[in-house]
């Protein structure tokens, strides 16, 4: 299989950018290698239009209107497939920075089951979200993540962390309190223990959007060539120099991974399976070089102006809902998180569990609950001998 990937609404590392508050992601996947059979009908296109190369952006509606008949014959003739990665920068920022702060697997301060359940870990995320604001979020996200001066770095992430403590008074129930102050209290005190750093510049760019988006295309990519039982030959992404080794990096190792098992957090997908890539070719090229990419530059170009609820009418209209029905989706934003929690919540009330099972539940989360009150109890008494030793030296 065949494989080309673009992408719009890329600020970077710039997760306020206000113009453009999602990041797309489009995969055209392809069963034969099409390019070279569709090089005349690319260059009359271009010719009928007067352009030299496809982009939805330079084009604009009208002109893709005039070719949409083309382009949609192409689509069925090759029974093109796509994959949609939608991210949400904001809430992917407020993900990042729990997963920073309350990794049970790092903070003792936070009960291993609130963490590793999904349905306590998502409920007490919604929690943090709702008392953080934007400019919480930009303190995080390029004061810690993305400020180069350790120091400063672990300085921020502790100031950040007394606003959120200072916030939990606008949340009515004392658990989530509880929860919230128990972690980032511990989180200060160990903060050097939070922030991963790299030396390596382009590993620092593996909490972007883009970055992101790529590690939701290859397991849907690998899931459409297993459904085909086809390998992949080629993977194309168009050409990003910023994140060109990073991507590299990345699909270096996941090209090379056995199965992985994940728990069901924002991946829909519990087991991945790369196989399908592991004598896959990738590579990052212009586009003016694939006429592959130019095409699914036009379709991102119609799916974002879709999602963004503009108006497509004609002939563009009717090549969106082809490309639409032949479209899989996976997305990051925070209402659809939410209904996700209230669907996996809902669904607990189907479980049924003996006494004898509801037991020993209770027990193992109050053991959970103890170890983390015994580790705030050390943290509280360490303090305590650290302010003594302070005040004899003073």
């Amino acid at each position: 299989m065949y494989v080309y990937i673009d992408e719009s609404g890329n600020s970077g590392v710039n997760i306020s950018d206000s113009a453009q508050p999602f990041f797309y992601a489009l995969s055209l996947q392809s069963k034969i290698d099409f390019e070279k059979r569709i090089k005349c009908q690319m260059a009359k296109i271009r010719n009928d239009i007067q352009c030299s190369e496809l982009h939805g952006n330079e084009l604009g509606m009208a002109k893709i209107d005039s070719i949409a008949d083309s382009l949609l014959e192409i689509c069925k003739k090759y029974e093109f497939s796509f994959h949609l990665s939608i991210i949400e920068k904001k809430f992917l920022a407020i993900a990042q920075l729990f997963d920073c702060l309350f990794d049970s697997g790092i903070n003792r301060g936070v009960p291993y089951h609130i963490y590793n359940i999904f349905e306590f870990r998502g409920v007490l995320l919604v929690k943090v979200a709702s008392i953080i604001d934007d400019d919480i979020i930009c303190k995080f996200w390029n004061g810690c993540i993305h400020e180069n001066n350790t120091a400063k770095a672990h300085t921020n992430l502790q100031n950040i962390c007394d606003i959120i403590i200072d916030n939990t008074s606008r949340l009515k129930d004392a658990r989530s309190k509880e929860l919230i102050k128990d972690a980032l209290t511990w989180a200060k005190v160990n903060c050097s223990e939070f922030l991963p750093l790299f030396d390596e510049k382009y590993l620092n760019l593996t909490g972007s959007a883009n970055f992101i988006a790529f590690t939701m295309q290859l397991p849907a990519i690998c899931k459409t060539s297993a459904a085909h039982k086809q390998d992949m030959n080629l993977i194309i992404h168009d050409e990003q120099s910023q994140f060109k080794k990073t991507f590299e990096y990345y699909y270096d190792i996941m090209c090379k991974a056995e199965k992985i098992t994940l728990p069901s957090y924002f991946c829909p997908e519990t087991t991945l399976d790369f196989e399908p890539i592991r004598n896959c070719i990738f590579t990052m090229e212009p586009s003016d070089k694939h006429d592959g990419l130019q095409l699914v530059d036009i379709f991102l170009y119609l799916i974002k102006k879709h999602y963004e609820g503009k108006r497509i009418t004609g002939k563009a209209k009717k090549l969106l809902s082809h490309i639409i029905q032949n479209t899989s989706l996976h997305d990051l934003m925070y209402n659809s998180f939410v209904e996700l929690l209230k669907h996996r919540i809902s669904s607990l009330n189907n479980l049924k569990s003996s006494p004898e099972d509801l037991k020993k539940v209770k027990e193992l989360f109050d053991n959970f609950n103890n170890q983390k009150d015994l580790a705030m109890k050390e943290l509280k008494e360490k303090q305590v001998v650290d302010d003594n030793i302070s005040k004899g030296t003073d």
